[in-house]
């Protein structure tokens, strides 16, 4: 079932311009590993099918409210309680009910990301993980001679494919927080004071009109099995809340929906708090990301992501596509997840955070091609399921599917060779053209 989150806006003010320049410099690195640790409108048909028609992207009480001109008294009361809540963070004699607080035992284990299983830590370090650490270790030197001279590599296609091939190898977690600094150009980005100013408004000004109740919810069922987000009101709740708050503060036009949330919580993993917000900020504002129209009403580039996903499958696996017409398979049923969260929570992280490695280099056409790779990746597989069987895999199973990633990832390359950013092009306006002929 087609699942679209819902947006939540409040009136336009304008986007902000963002400019300074600092270079980052290699000796941060150390620091920054201890960081780490501390299309087009909704279709006449769409809106006519009975599975659309409960899921509006905006509802009209929604609608009336954040276009009317005073925030309604109820909602400030509750904006006021929630940023106490969060300023005052995890306190003493706080009670949390069952749906808030997560237990876990003195069994839990802790993966080498910072997730929490019941699994045997044997099973969570095996003999393949300590062999792909090991690998990790040489080519931190291979990424640090690359970051030092970082400006020589960005310039030419040459450096740029070197870049690439060294993602799909592995980029060492410890400097990934580094290296995305590098890839989203973030120092020559942040505005300095700014985040401050807005996280002083959000705390300080009882009229402020946002929708933080959504943002609340959202941020008790984000990366909950995780050490940064799994206690209620902990340091990386609050900092997750008040990154989401300020941002709709600061960008009104865009205001706020679900998949936001996991985005921001992703780059909280790797950043602080307001370089966390300026990257929410790059993803959503650079035609690059395009974030802005996976989260414009409507939701357009997700539209157009369906269909660039299901002509590229007819393109490269026939026989695929053919079983999916078949069982009436659509992406629609399966991939509003993969193309609004960027595969959060839907890949084995391992394979998430690498694939966001080629998202901050390339763009958002490496989600669109990892998309067509995991099917191309699960083909044998799908060949021999029924409807329901193929819509549990790719809705719910695939996160702990075990990938073999060095063979994913060669396929992530075959189909980055094959597909060049003027096809995708072209295939979006032929596929556009089609459905309104």
């Amino acid at each position: 079932m087609t699942s679209l989150p819902t947006v939540y806006k409040i009136p336009n003010s304008g986007e902000r311009e963002s400019s300074t320049s600092k270079s980052p410099s290699i000796s941060r690195l150390t620091s920054i590993k201890l960081d780490q640790l501390g299309l087009n409108d909704l279709n006449s048909q769409l809106l006519a099918s009975e599975k659309f028609r409960s899921r509006l992207p905006i509802t009209d009480q929604l609608k009336n409210s954040h276009l009317s001109s005073k925030p309604q008294t109820a909602s400030l009361e509750l904006n006021q309680k929630l940023v106490s809540q969060y300023q005052q963070g995890r306190i003493e004699g706080r009670q949390f009910g069952s749906h808030e607080e997560r237990k876990f035992t003195e069994y839990s284990k802790v993966d080498k990301y910072g997730f929490i299983s019941e699994t045997e830590l044997s099973s969570l370090n095996s003999p393949e993980d300590e062999k792909w650490e090991k690998k990790l270790k040489k080519r931190e030197i291979k990424w640090k001679k690359m970051v030092e001279s970082w400006p020589r590599y960005i310039k030419d296609g040459h450096h740029r494919k070197i870049i690439v091939e060294r993602i799909y190898k592995g980029l060492p977690d410890s400097f990934r927080a580094y290296v995305w600094s590098l890839f989203l150009n973030l120092d020559n980005f942040v505005v300095p004071n700014e985040y401050e100013k807005l996280k002083h408004k959000l705390l300080n000004d009882p009229l402020i009109n946002v929708d933080l109740h959504q943002v609340d919810l959202d941020i008790n069922r984000t990366y909950r099995n995780h050490v940064m987000f799994w206690e209620r009101y902990g340091l990386k709740q609050q900092m997750l809340f008040f990154v989401l708050g300020c941002y709709m503060l600061y960008n009104p036009s865009v205001g706020y929906i679900q998949s936001m949330a996991g985005v921001a919580a992703m780059l909280l993993m790797y950043f602080d708090e307001e370089r966390a917000f300026w990257s929410l900020h790059r993803l959503i504002s650079d035609t690059k990301y395009d974030l802005a129209s996976c989260y414009a009403e409507g939701f357009p580039k997700l539209l157009q992501e369906w269909r660039l996903h299901s002509s590229l499958i007819q393109l490269f696996l026939p026989s695929l596509y053919k079983k999916m017409k078949n069982e009436n398979l659509n992406p629609s049923d399966y991939s509003s997840r993969w193309f609004l969260n960027c595969f959060q929570e839907k890949l084995p992280f391992c394979i998430v955070v690498s694939l966001w490695d080629l998202f901050l280099f390339n763009g958002y056409i490496a989600i669109t091609i990892s998309a067509l790779a995991v099917v191309a990746y699960l083909k044998e597989h799908l060949l021999t399921l029924d409807y329901n069987q193929a819509l549990l895999l790719l809705s719910h199973k695939l996160v702990d599917y075990n990938f073999d990633r060095k063979k994913f990832f060669k396929i992530v390359d075959r189909y980055a060779q094959l597909v060049s950013p003027r096809q995708l092009d072209r295939l979006a306006r032929n596929s556009t053209s089609a459905e309104h002929t």
